[in-house]
C-alpha cells in the first residue's frame, strides 16, 4: 500500500514537471520561430542561398521540436484526464482539404505524393474539429516519416454500410511497413520500432498514442494494416452526426401525440469579428435558459458563416407555445445584449406528425423534415446579411 503510494506520488511529480517544462519551452519556441521566419521572409534583408539552406534546417527542428512540447502537454493532459473532446457537427471534408493543405509542404520536401481519395460530400461526424485535424496531421506526418522519396500518401474513405453510426476514414503510405510484433505495440506509449527502418521515426513516439486517445474519447476505434516493405495503412472511425440521437430525449412518444413539432431559428446578424467567438458562446447559454430540457433542445452550430449565426431549437409544441418561446427569447437576449450589437431575427416552421406510424417512423420522418428545413434556411439566410 505503501509503495504504490509513493509511486503513485513519483508519476504525479513526473507528470507535473513535464507539464511545467514543456510549458516554459513554448515562450522561447514561439520567439524562435517567430525571429527565423521574419529572416527568412527577407524582412532583414536579403540571404544567401547558403544562409536560406541553414535558416530552413533550424526552423524545420524548430517546428519539430513544437510538436514534441504539444504532445508532452497532451500526455500530461491524458494522465490528468484533461485532453478534453468537444463534438460538434463537423464536415470532414472540410477538414481534410485543411489538413492536406497543411501537410503539403512536407510531402514535397521529401518528394512523396499527398493525395486525397475521399469520396465527395462525406456526411457530417459528431466530432471535435480541431482533434480530427489533430489525429489525421499525426497519421499523415507518420506516413511522410516513413515513405522514401517518391512514394505515396492517401487519405481515403471505406463507404458507409447502411445501418453503421460510423465514418472510416484511413492514411495509408508506401513506406516501409510495420512487423507483426510491432503492430502489437505500435499504438503504446513511448512506442518506437525495432528494425532499423522503422527506427528511423524522429519524435517521441507519442503521435500514435495520443491519435488512439483522441479517436478512443470520441468513441471511435484504430487499427493498422501493415505489411513490411510494403507500406501500412491507418484506419480510424468517428461517430456521424445523428439528428436523431441528438433529439431522441424530446421526441418521445408522449410529446409527439402533440401532433406537430416547431423548429425555432435564431439569427444573430452583425457581432464583431474580435469578439464573436466568446459572444456566440453566451448566446448558447441564453437561450439554453429559455427552454424546457425535456420538451426542447437547442441544436449544435450548423453554420460556417462569419456574418450570421443561426441558432435552431426543436420544440415540442404547437404555435402558442412557439410565441412563449420566442418572447422568452426576445426578452432575454434583449437583457444580454446591452449595447445593441445584436440584432435578432426569429423565425420558426411548423412540422406535422403524421398519426397512424410508429414512433419509430414518426421520429425518422421529423427528423428528415429538420434537416431538410434547416439547410434550406441556411442557403437562404443570405438575405439576411
Amino acid at each position: 500500500m505503501i509503495l504504490e503510494e509513493a509511486r503513485r506520488d513519483r508519476t504525479r511529480l513526473q507528470e507535473n514537471f513535464i507539464s511545467h517544462v514543456s510549458h516554459e519551452l513554448r515562450t522561447p519556441l514561439t520567439a524562435i520561430y517567430f525571429y527565423t521566419t521574419n529572416v527568412l521572409d527577407g524582412l532583414l534583408g536579403d540571404l544567401t542561398p547558403k544562409q536560406r539552406e541553414h535558416l530552413t534546417f533550424a526552423l524545420d527542428n524548430v517546428k519539430q521540436l513544437k510538436d514534441m512540447v504539444s504532445d508532452l502537454l497532451d500526455i500530461t493532459r491524458v494522465e490528468t484526464h484533461k485532453l478534453n473532446v468537444e463534438p460538434q457537427h463537423t464536415s470532414p471534408t472540410k477538414l481534410i482539404a485543411e489538413v492536406l493543405s497543411t501537410c503539403r509542404t512536407d510531402a514535397a520536401a521529401k518528394s512523396i505524393s499527398l493525395r486525397s481519395k475521399v469520396t465527395p460530400d462525406l456526411p457530417f461526424i459528431w466530432a471535435d474539429p480541431a482533434r480530427v485535424k489533430q489525429i489525421l496531421i499525426n497519421l499523415i506526418d507518420n506516413g511522410i516519416k516513413f515513405t522514401p522519396e517518391g512514394g505515396t500518401v492517401a487519405v481515403e474513405n471505406r463507404p458507409i454500410v447502411e445501418g453503421e453510426d460510423f465514418l472510416c476514414l484511413s492514411v495509408s503510405d508506401t513506406g516501409c511497413g510495420i512487423s507483426p510484433e510491432n503492430r502489437e505495440v505500435i499504438f503504446d506509449r513511448l512506442a518506437q520500432g525495432k528494425s532499423r527502418a522503422e527506427a528511423s521515426r524522429s519524435g517521441l513516439g507519442l503521435g500514435l498514442f495520443i491519435a488512439r486517445e483522441l479517436v478512443t474519447r470520441h468513441g471511435g476505434r484504430i487499427w493498422v494494416e501493415s505489411r513490411l516493405e510494403h507500406g501500412s495503412t491507418f484506419y480510424f472511425t468517428l461517430p456521424l452526426f445523428s439528428l436523431a440521437k441528438l433529439c431522441a430525449h424530446v421526441l418521445t412518444s408522449s410529446n409527439l401525440e402533440k401532433g406537430s413539432v416547431i423548429l425555432i431559428a435564431v439569427d444573430i446578424v452583425a457581432i464583431a469579428r474580435a469578439v464573436q467567438g466568446d459572444v456566440l458562446l453566451e448566446i448558447r447559454s441564453v437561450l439554453e435558459r429559455c427552454i424546457h430540457a425535456g420538451q426542447d433542445v437547442l441544436l449544435p452550430s450548423m453554420s460556417d458563416s462569419e456574418s450570421v449565426e443561426t441558432f435552431f431549437i426543436v420544440a415540442c409544441t404547437g404555435p402558442s407555445g412557439f410565441a412563449v418561446i420566442a418572447s422568452r427569447i426576445g426578452r432575454e437576449l434583449a437583457i444580454f445584449d446591452n449595447s445593441s450589437r445584436l440584432k435578432p431575427v426569429i423565425s420558426s416552421t411548423a412540422l406535422l406528425v403524421r398519426p397512424g406510424h410508429s414512433s419509430k417512423e414518426q421520429v425518422g420522418e421529423v427528423t428528415a423534415e429538420i434537416e431538410r428545413v434547416v439547410q434550406a434556411h441556411l442557403l437562404d439566410k443570405d438575405k439576411l446579411k
